[in-house]
């Protein structure tokens, strides 16, 4: 039985004769005191009719509050630890004497003072002697609640049974009196209260668990029904479920994206670039200066912002032996066929070579592939048979490489033409683009690279009849860049060898230059001004003090000329 702000002591006496003389009869005396959550504000003495403290108990944490203080702060009034146990939450505190026959008197002291166990009551029916003890306690609402009992050796009537909670050693024939401890450890208890789970007064909860907090379990399944209802995938009670952008939650304002990020300068989600200031989509950190016109001399085609740096005037002289590639609707394949030709000036200028190496690659991009045919065995014209055109139309359509031919240089009717040669760097082949369908790209950029010939003196090296000699042919259905080299025999003389490297871009002629006529001075304060000049080459020059153009100046005696004959 638990009382709030006062503490429950129970006492028990358990009496057993020693074997000695009548006159020194002595008696074993067990007391047991059962304390309640208020355990730390009691104490409890007895004393013999000399008034010699003979048992007892007390707490070092008077005054304190129980909360602050642990079973280890009870002691006995002869300084040792009590023996004391935790049963069900109440302390329970044991301690067994060996007393002489004779008077005692009991001292129990409540520090809330609302009596022992809150009211005399109460306290009486918790406390029980039995067996030849005389006693008398007056349980009082107070601090102190007093009495007496008296032991005898002589035997007499009492409890018997040795598991009862006041068995009596002494007593020789049960009279009846025997009690019990309850579930809560309390001699004679009530128990566990109706209602209750336990000696705390807490109750089952709805999945019956004692003390538990649940609250309610419809459907009877031992779960909690935290939800009376039905929790959405974002864990909402009663929610509407994953409806918003980001599932269960809207995206942040600022944000791109369900993961925090944010646009960055170029408008990528996620993106690292911090600033494009010419709004031109190349992340400023990542800007290449150059010149990004493609007319000019020193055009940068991998530039990203204009350096102004541009001039178009030191190449005029690479007018010759542009490149001029024709588009043309294939005979069966998809896309366009593309006709590489080199325009020669002279009509006996030779073709040589094309080439790409480390020092000067050769490169050809078709993004969505090659078309080759698989009527070409070879990666030059060698193998179009014109006669097997009009039953494989795709073949017409082949891509391959060459120097003057579309058909085998026998079948070419030009006399003394020969099929190109090809050396190439194994681990780069650039047959491949040739022979395998959908190639992507040719690429020749190694040490040794690649170059397919003829010999000078071969007769499809010459310009045909439009002055100009076929290179190459390609046919794909999507764009078509890249670099070409190319080494020309002008008038047929080797030593005398031109390299062109022209970067082309599709259809159209590249590698033409501008023409001498668009280069002069552009001041229009020069002495040597050019008002059909479109680029200022540098060659601007200032009149002298004298009004000659590029004139030496004042270096005459007589400052812009000489003394006249006969002057002095």
């Amino acid at each position: 039985m638990v009382h709030k702000n006062s503490f429950l002591t129970t006492l028990f006496f358990l009496i057993s004769l020693t074997s000695m003389s009548q006159s020194d009869c002595e008696v074993e005396v067990t007391f047991v005191w059962t304390l309640d959550s208020d355990w730390c504000e009691s104490w409890c003495k007895i004393d013999d009719a000399d008034g010699n403290l003979v048992a007892g108990y007390f707490s070092a944490c008077q005054n304190q509050g129980c909360s602050a203080c642990d079973i280890d702060d009870l002691y006995t009034w002869f300084g040792g630890d009590v023996d004391a146990v935790l049963e069900n939450g109440i302390f329970v505190i044991t301690q067994t004497e060996l007393l002489p026959e004779g008077e005692y008197f009991v001292e129990i002291h409540d520090g809330y003072g609302d009596g022992w166990s809150d009211n005399s009551t109460e306290g009486i029916d918790a406390f029980s002697i039995s067996g030849n003890i005389n006693y008398s306690i007056d349980f009082t609402n107070g601090y102190l609640t007093t009495g007496y009992f008296t032991l005898s050796c002589e035997p007499g009537e009492g409890c018997t049974d040795v598991t009862a909670c006041n068995y009596d050693s002494n007593a020789v024939e049960d009279d009846g009196s025997c009690l019990y401890f309850d579930d809560c450890g309390i001699c004679d208890g009530e128990g566990i209260p109706n209602g209750e789970c336990d000696c705390l007064g807490n109750v089952l909860d709805a999945v019956g668990e004692c003390g538990g907090t649940c609250m309610e379990d419809v459907n009877g399944d031992g779960i909690c029904d935290d939800c009376p209802g039905e929790v959405d995938e974002c864990g909402i009670c009663n929610g509407p479920g994953a409806i918003y952008d980001c599932g269960c939650e809207e995206m942040p304002d600022g944000d791109c994206d369900c993961n925090g990020n944010q646009l960055d300068a170029l408008g990528i989600c996620g993106g690292d670039c911090e600033s494009d200031l010419n709004n031109n989509g190349v992340c400023d950190d990542l800007e290449i200066p150059g010149c990004i016109d493609p007319t000019a001399c020193n055009y940068l085609s991998f530039a990203t912002t204009d350096d102004g740096s541009c001039e178009y005037c030191s190449c005029i002289t690479e007018e010759e032996y542009s490149l001029t590639i024709e588009a043309s609707q294939p005979l069966e394949a998809d896309g366009t066929t593309y006709r590489f030709y080199v325009n020669m000036t002279n009509d006996t200028d030779h073709l040589s070579a094309v080439f790409g190496d480390e020092s000067m690659p050769m490169l050809v991009n078709t993004p969505e592939g090659a078309f080759n045919s698989e009527y070409n065995s070879s990666w030059n014209a060698s193998g179009i048979n014109p006669a097997f055109i009009a039953f494989f139309p795709e073949l017409a359509d082949d891509s391959y490489a060459t120097i003057g031919l579309d058909v085998p240089a026998l079948m070419s009717g030009v006399p003394g033409s020969e099929n190109p040669a090809l050396v190439e760097d194994t681990s780069q082949p650039i047959t491949n683009y040739f022979m395998v369908d959908n190639s992507i790209a040719l690429v020749s950029n190694s040490f040794s690279g690649a170059s397919y010939f003829v010999t000078n003196g071969a007769a499809n090296g010459l310009p045909d009849e439009n002055d100009r000699v076929l290179i190459m042919q390609v046919t794909t259905t999507g764009d078509i860049n890249g670099i070409l080299n190319y080494q020309i025999f002008p008038e047929g003389i080797g030593a005398n060898q031109i390299i062109k490297t022209v970067e082309f871009f599709g259809e159209g002629t590249w590698g033409q230059g501008l023409g001498t006529d668009v280069c002069g001075c552009t001041d229009s304060s020069a002495c040597n001004f050019d008002s059909e000049a479109i680029y200022d080459d540098g060659s601007c020059l200032e009149f002298d003090e004298c009004g000659v153009c590029d004139g030496p100046g004042a270096i005459y005696d007589c400052g812009c000329y000489d003394i006249p004959e006969g002057d002095c």
